[in-house]
């Protein structure tokens, strides 16, 4: 992902300007997403993540050095996850935990449409028009900043929609699917990182030919940034 996006850019500065808002804004990104987690655990009255330390903006708390690594590289990566103890949450623990999973991907949601409703007004929508490398300095900077956060809060949200543990969609599919089945399904939660290791994997031994989580998330991504950038 990290260098797709920056290819694009023609000269060393706009490559510099580039490859430094995506940077600060998947950190943003990520930072916000697991701190969404503990503060909803810490309102439903779990204050492990507080005493953790994790109860914090600050995204360098937050960051997974494997999950950076395979955002930048695949376009697909995580935070450290964040400490949840479900049995002190005052709506039980899978109701608790499927609340405190959705909170991360529906932070990213509102991080990106925030900076959406920001572009859709001057001077911000001229800086979007004006990406292309007609400013320069803080105004680009800025322009690069924004766009990539929702782009990156975008995919964020929809990639931990997933239903595949430890992914923030599988505790909400647990409270959701009927009591047999959630059953039978966390048989599969040992199992979780390694599917998505497989999944990363498919595209790099098939020459990017097949990429499973990419064509099932690519649409969706592309559809709600398209709508939020009123494109």
């Amino acid at each position: 992902m990290f260098f797709e996006l920056v290819r694009s850019s023609g000269d060393i500065q706009s490559l510099a300007v580039t490859a430094a808002a995506i940077i600060t804004a998947f950190v943003v990104g990520i930072g916000f997403h697991e701190f969404s987690h503990v503060l909803v655990a810490y309102l439903l009255g779990d204050t492990t993540g507080r005493d953790l330390g994790r109860l914090t903006l600050n995204p360098i708390k937050h960051l997974d050095p494997f999950g950076s690594m395979m955002l930048l590289l695949v376009g697909f990566g995580w935070g450290k996850p964040a400490p949840v103890n479900p049995y002190r949450l005052k709506t039980g623990p899978t109701t608790g935990w499927s609340i405190v999973a959705i909170a991360g991907p529906l932070s990213n949601f509102l991080m990106a449409a925030v900076l959406a409703s920001f572009l859709r007004f001057d001077p911000f929508r001229s800086a979007l028009i004006a990406r292309g490398g007609v400013l320069t300095g803080w105004n680009f900077f800025l322009a690069n900043v924004m766009v990539y956060t929702i782009y990156i809060n975008v995919l964020l949200g929809v990639f931990n929609l997933l239903p595949i543990p430890p992914l923030d969609g599988y505790r909400v599919a647990l409270r959701i699917l009927p009591h047999e089945i959630a059953a039978s399904y966390q048989r599969v939660e040992q199992y979780g990182p390694f599917i998505l290791m497989a999944l990363f994997a498919i595209p790099f031994f098939t020459g990017s030919r097949i990429n499973p989580i990419s064509d099932v998330i690519g649409p969706v991504r592309e559809t709600v940034t398209r709508y939020l950038l009123g494109g």
